[in-house]
């Protein structure tokens, strides 16, 4: 990669994915992490009260919330350092969000209603040729009774 694509990279704002789970009913602080360091929200989905599969700083419940923001590559780091800096989240985690190209641009991941479970698309059509191909009944039987004499 040249000089000029890695300044134009920096450039252009991308998509992120920022998942987390925090003690109060209110998304604001992820929300402020975001816009103060220049990132922009594009979706958010409603915060959701779950139970954590074990406690984690004597927390035994939390809200899971999903936010979906264009932000300069550049700024990550600082929305990183303030989520951390800020003692409301149990657990985040911010990704790169990229849409698959075997769908045609479109996302590559669907949620379920409760917002509990992440499912993937699968898209790729899975090759068939080491499996072998169907017998009818009749070739079936012979096969058989070839193996039990």
């Amino acid at each position: 990669m040249t000089i000029m694509e890695e300044l134009n990279a920096e450039n252009i704002k991308k998509l992120y994915e920022l998942s987390f789970v925090q003690e109060s009913e209110t998304n604001d602080a992820a929300k402020t992490a975001i816009t103060t360091n220049g990132g922009e929200i594009k979706d958010e989905r409603p915060l959701v009260k779950i139970r954590l599969a074990y406690p984690i700083n004597k927390q035994t419940q939390g809200f899971f919330g999903l936010i979906r923001f264009y932000s300069y590559p550049s700024g990550i780091a600082s929305v990183d350092k303030e989520l951390r800096m800020n003692g409301e989240f149990i657990r985040y985690s911010v990704s790169k969000f990229a849409a698959n190209e075997n769908t045609g641009g479109r996302e590559r991941r669907t949620f379920d209603r409760d917002m509990r479970r992440v499912r993937f698309n699968r898209t790729e059509k899975r090759s068939i040729e080491h499996e072998a191909p169907a017998l009818s009944n009749e070739e079936l039987e012979k096969k058989i009774e070839e193996i039990l004499q």
